[in-house]
């Protein structure tokens, strides 16, 4: 099925879809990593059309912003659901 075919359909067929899904996520996280503000190793990215929605740990309240931004940022992404939680780390705590 071309891309022709599937904008002349509306139909989209469910390994096209996964691929494409796969591929946003893969690209916000490549953001996250890119991005020497965010710890992005304990973020979970999930997409459902044109909404990612971020689950996991930060360490700061600038990182999880930080992380919708880059979110947003995405091709493809609207929309972001941002669920991370600020959790320090013992470095970050006060003595």
């Amino acid at each position: 099925m071309t891309s022709t075919d599937i904008h002349a359909t509306g139909f989209v067929p469910q390994a096209y879809a996964r691929d494409v899904i796969a591929d946003v996520e893969r690209r916000i996280t490549e953001s996250f990593r890119r991005c020497g503000d965010i710890d992005w190793r304990e973020i979970h990215v999930d997409v459902d059309g044109e909404r990612a929605t971020l689950t996991g740990t930060v360490s700061t309240s600038l990182q999880r912003w930080a992380a919708e931004y880059a979110a947003l940022d995405s091709p493809g992404i609207a929309r972001v659901d941002n669920r991370l939680m600020v959790w320090p780390t013992e470095r970050e705590l006060p003595d």
